[in-house]
């Protein structure tokens, strides 16, 4: 059973008892009644037992919130760190006159973009630079992982 169904089958069984108690005792004081219906039901427990447990999931709640803040910052931070370091490169192998670099895991190549601009292709492991023809440059990986470009600003 669910909480919500425990707490009203609980609540269900207090109120049943209480009428049968002021039934039985209609001369009975309100804290005599409170006190013996506390003793034979659970209803006070699970209340008690619900609050907790929502306590818990509101602290879970706000170090979550927490966390996801701290982690959106560091995404972004990433991000234009990730950004600054294409430009350098770009901006490095431009003034250089480089075309295509083998580095670790794939190569990078500097291409025109129209208008007189550039961009920095980062091309994935797979293509084997060596052996393919220079018209391999202009063509993009299906893959949707595949280059990334970064255009300096």
């Amino acid at each position: 059973m669910n909480q919500s169904a425990t707490v009203g089958t609980e609540l269900s069984k207090y109120r049943l008892a209480r009428e049968q108690l002021l039934l039985e005792y209609p001369s009975i004081d309100d804290e005599t009644l409170d006190d013996t219906l506390e003793g034979i039901t659970d209803l006070h427990e699970m209340i008690a037992a619900v609050i907790r447990s929502a306590l818990v999931d509101e602290a879970l709640h706000a170090g979550l919130r927490g966390r996801l803040d701290d982690m959106k910052e560091r995404m972004s931070r990433l991000e234009l760190r990730a950004t600054k370091k294409r430009e350098l490169a770009l901006q490095a192998m431009s003034e250089a006159g480089l075309g295509l670099r083998t580095v670790s895991g794939g190569a990078v190549a500097v291409e025109p973009a129209g208008k007189g601009r550039i961009h920095l292709v980062v091309l994935p492991e797979q293509a084997h630079f060596d052996t393919a023809p220079p018209l391999m440059l202009r063509k993009r990986p299906a893959d949707p992982a595949g280059p990334v470009a970064a255009t300096p600003a």
